[in-house]
């Protein structure tokens, strides 16, 4: 019996390294790249984007990073594995993981420290309770209930060290550390916390610590590089009307201010490292920790709840497998995939859309480029998925050609596409335009100017740096007392708003534009303007202090139109 169990024990060891040796064998050989390539050429066509650029790794390995398009519509250059593109939001994952490796390196605070024990007194927000309270953890997990207020960012004077009096002046009836609200506001406060404890910019602090110690030599910032001259850029574009145009580098700049939130520019080759990097626990290529496992582990651990986002939540039986991704750790979603716990993220803006998909426990990480637009992400989690199957050995992958060109169906219908606004330019407003004329004023957002110009013979909005060109829509069909406009974008101004509803009423016996309002800047807590000038009506900066009936101010607050794009 003895020797029986020793024979036994003996074929399971011998039956353990024959299956390894040809799993290992079969997951390498079925990852056809020649099969791989032409079903991302035929779906890339079924989509409007100009340019992809795709990396794939497994244990350790790079077995996919190439580039599919062309970097630019005019010169039709193809796009390669070392062309960068913007990495969006994906850029939260950088700024997380540096804040955490210079908190555990630099001080005695760890993430769960106060945000009051590094920056004193000077950290001061809406109430006293989140003053005190706020942790790292809780801005780099978006625990904040801060409401997102994106379009503060065309503000000239915001800076990063300025974010944290603007952030006091949003007004939030949320609850802290219960609503999780996404933030790129908040992230230009981590932004600015690392330069405070690195004592240097936020780009350097991200080279010296991150790019140069992982080789990521092509990775720059659109915050800082010179984009109109950066070699093998692919240029991001914008569609509106089924039309393509490109982003304007000047924008791309500005807009990158708050860095942490979506400044990184990255290559496919380049990402193969970022990758490796937290699937090795902070390890680099030739295996030297650069930074500890325990500190990785905090930037990948769940902190937060987040809501169900339908477009990205898979259930089975509706379709053949299941994907979450139900909690947000530090720079990072958290979720699982065929039963896989998955690290993702995405990232959208103007001119760039990508996502990074990590499977630690087997070590398989995708990552994925584009320029143009992708609603809803359905070209991105499509490919994503079937780039994993093939990866994991899964060559019969429940998606092909055909359903990612037609993702989410034929399992589910997509959700209606958001119709472009109307804008008819004959339109006339009821009023005189000069009525609209005027400086407006919000405590957190600053001034704008609203003006008639003789070139485009229509009134101007101006914010910061922001120009907009002013299309009349309508009026209150009862009591006339509000005026829609649709503001199209121009010059460098890459975002349009819709809409701007202008308050009238009645300033000592006059008709009077008083005010304005804009679900733009933010669709649940849209910002009001008080139109300055207007003598004793004009008492405050606030809402409530603006001069306005209380009528006009039930107006103002419950206002139905309802429209949020997210960066």
């Amino acid at each position: 019996m003895r020797e029986l169990r020793k024979y036994t024990g003996c074929q399971w060891v011998l039956f353990a390294a024959l299956s390894c040796y040809f799993v290992s064998g079969i997951r390498s050989a079925v990852f056809d790249a020649t099969e791989v390539t032409r079903v991302i050429e035929e779906t890339l066509a079924c989509y409007n984007n100009p340019g992809l650029t795709v990396s794939v790794v497994k244990d350790g390995k790079t077995i996919l990073s190439r580039g599919f398009g062309v970097k630019d519509v005019e010169t039709k250059e193809p796009v390669s594995a070392d062309t960068v593109f913007g990495l969006a939001s994906v850029s939260k994952s950088f700024a997380a993981t540096l804040l955490v490796k210079l908190l555990y390196e630099k001080t005695n605070l760890t993430v769960d420290s106060r945000v009051q024990e590094l920056l004193g007194d000077k950290f001061q927000l809406m109430d006293e309770f989140r003053s005190k309270e706020a942790t790292f953890a809780d801005l780099m997990a978006h625990r904040m209930a801060i409401p997102s207020h994106n379009r503060l960012r065309f503000d000239s004077n915001l800076t990063r060290e300025s974010i944290i009096e603007r952030l006091a002046l949003l007004p939030t009836n949320e609850q802290f550390r219960v609503k999780h609200i996404y933030s790129n506001l908040v992230y230009g406060l981590v932004t600015y916390l690392a330069e405070v404890i690195g004592e240097d910019t936020w780009e350097n602090l991200v080279s010296e610590h991150l790019l140069k110690p992982l080789g990521m030599k092509q990775t720059t910032f659109s915050s800082t590089a010179d984009l109109n001259n950066l070699p093998n850029k692919a240029t991001g574009y914008l569609e509106f009307g089924g039309e393509l145009s490109p982003v304007h580098s000047e924008f791309s700049r500005k807009w990158a201010l708050l860095a942490g939130s979506g400044a990184v520019m990255s290559t496919a080759d380049d990402m193969v490292q970022w990758m490796n990097f937290h699937l090795r626990q902070g390890r680099g290529e030739d295996g030297g920790q650069i930074m500890a496992v325990k500190h990785m582990e905090e930037v990948h651990k769940p902190r937060m709840l987040t809501s169900i986002v339908q477009s990205v939540e898979l259930r089975e039986p509706q379709f053949p497998v299941a994907v979450s991704q139900g909690t947000y750790a530090h720079g990072l979603r958290r979720g699982y995939y065929r039963g896989y716990d998955r690290i993702v993220h995405t990232g959208s803006t103007l001119g760039y859309k990508t996502l990074m998909s990590l499977l630690p426990d087997v070590q398989l990480g995708v990552f994925i480029a584009l320029t143009g637009e992708d609603s809803k992400y359905t070209y991105r989690s499509s490919l994503q998925y079937y780039l994993m199957d093939w990866a994991l050995g899964m060559p019969d992958s429940w998606l092909n050609a055909t359903t990612i060109c037609s993702f989410p169906e034929p399992w589910r219908s997509p959700e209606p596409k958001r119709k472009p606004p109307r804008m008819d330019a004959s339109l006339k407003p009821a009023l005189n335009i000069s009525l609209f004329e005027g400086t407006y004023h919000n405590k957190a957002y600053g001034y704008l100017q609203v003006h008639y110009s003789t070139l485009f013979d229509k009134l101007l909005l101006d914010y910061g740096w922001g120009s907009w060109q002013m299309f009349y829509q309508s009026s209150d069909s009862n009591t006339h007392s509000t005026h829609t406009f649709f503001a199209k974008g121009i010059n460098i101004t890459a975002i349009n708003l819709y809409y701007i509803e202008f308050v009238e009423d009645v300033v000592e016996g006059e008709d009077m534009i008083i005010g304005l309002r804009s679900t733009a800047f933010d669709s649940k807590h849209p910002p009001v303007f008080e139109k300055l000038g207007l003598g004793k009506h004009s008492q405050s900066d606030s809402a409530a202090g603006i001069g306005l009936s209380t009528c006009m101010l039930w107006i103002i607050l419950f206002l139905t139109v309802r429209f949020s794009n997210v960066f």
